[in-house]
């Protein structure tokens, strides 16, 4: 007999099998559109930046389509263009790194009626970027995604990588760049929208310049300068008919709950100093044994960003995955580490 995880759950079908009844006709729904959301406070390049995306509407915020879009410039320490010519071996090169709309923030914070709902540590660019490398395939990584600013790196850290070439060209000569991203937070990687008449602010924390430009050949006397210029949210909401609006409104004043299907994702780092034969005594997780987890190794120096590394800003390398499927296994696999002269660690299997 079938097990439900809800007693309350109903029986479905999926829509590929169901060969005998027509599909239904969509009656809830009355406008879909899409509104960009300025910024709730003064515009500063250091940021932070405020947004209420809803303020108290009787629309419904589609948080799975709420995007931000960043508007930027590289310039050196006076504000002027740097030039640089990538078609001349051994000159100074430089680029935003990889997956540049969501590495540009450094942690987000929630609030849902001056409620705090979520708020990440400072490795939402680590996390973002893990999803991207991890969750997509190829052709998605070469078309959709090269709007938040990633292309594909055939190799980190190497100037003759095509993924950095096409970031170079991204910013030589073109002025001012325009990049988009959705927000990779638990409760807006769900699909269920969020009830109106709700106030909800988004604060957004940029990283430092250091952090989100890639150099090679660079000039000593050269200081990069990353220059946020415009910022803006762009959400997507439903405009309900009364009768489902009301019924939904009645729904949550009987039962007082309502439920968001959510899978967590987290991001911890751990220093692990040069030349050591093991790995420190670290918690990993807290809470719920993880489906899954992937180990990253990136150099302590380049880690909150240093463009004295010449090899590049940020320096990020899948190293292993551990698949933990079944959440009664409470022994994991234990690795050592072996010294590398570029990286803090390396993993040894």
């Amino acid at each position: 007999m079938l097990c439900r995880m809800d007693p309350k759950s109903h029986d479905v079908i999926v829509d590929e099998l169901d060969f005998s009844t027509m599909p239904g006709t969509q009656s809830g729904v009355l406008n879909s559109r899409w509104t960009p959301i300025g910024l709730k406070n003064n515009f500063q390049e250091a940021g932070p930046f405020e947004f209420i995306l809803t303020n108290n509407s009787r629309s419904y915020l589609n948080l799975k389509r709420t995007y931000l879009v960043f508007t930027f410039e590289i310039t050196d320490a006076a504000g002027n263009h740097v030039t640089m010519t990538p078609e001349v071996a051994n000159t100074q090169v430089y680029a935003p790194i990889n997956n540049i709309a969501h590495s540009i923030v450094k942690n987000f914070s929630l609030h849902i009626n001056s409620q705090l709902a979520f708020h990440n540590s400072s490795n939402y660019a680590y996390k973002s970027y893990f999803e991207h490398v991890l969750m997509y395939g190829q052709e998605i990584k070469d078309s959709t995604l090269t709007a938040a600013g990633f292309y594909h790196d055939s190799a980190i850290g190497d100037l003759s990588s095509l993924g950095f070439q096409k970031r170079c060209l991204s910013v030589h000569g073109q002025g001012d760049v325009q990049v988009a991203a959705n927000i990779s937070i638990d409760l807006m990687n769900q699909p269920r929208v969020l009830l109106n008449s709700c106030n909800v602010k988004l604060t957004v924390y940029p990283n430092d310049s250091k952090f989100l430009i890639e150099a090679f050949n660079r000039d000593p006397d050269t200081e990069f300068r990353f220059k946020i210029k415009d910022v803006y949210a762009l959400v997507n909401e439903f405009d309900l008919a009364d009768g489902l609006s009301n019924a939904l409104e009645a729904a949550v004043i009987e039962h007082k709950l309502i439920q968001y299907p959510m899978i967590s994702s987290q991001v911890r780092s751990f220093y692990i100093e040069p030349n050591r034969l093991d790995a420190p005594a670290n918690t990993l997780f807290t809470s719920k044994m993880p489906r899954r987890i992937f180990l990253g190794l990136v150099d302590a120096e380049a880690y909150n960003g240093s463009c004295k590394r010449l090899w590049g800003t940020r320096e990020t390398t899948l190293a292993a995955t551990l698949l933990a499927q079944n959440v009664q296994r409470r022994r994991l696999p234990i690795f050592r580490f072996r010294a590398e002269p570029r990286r803090t660690g390396q993993l040894a299997f």
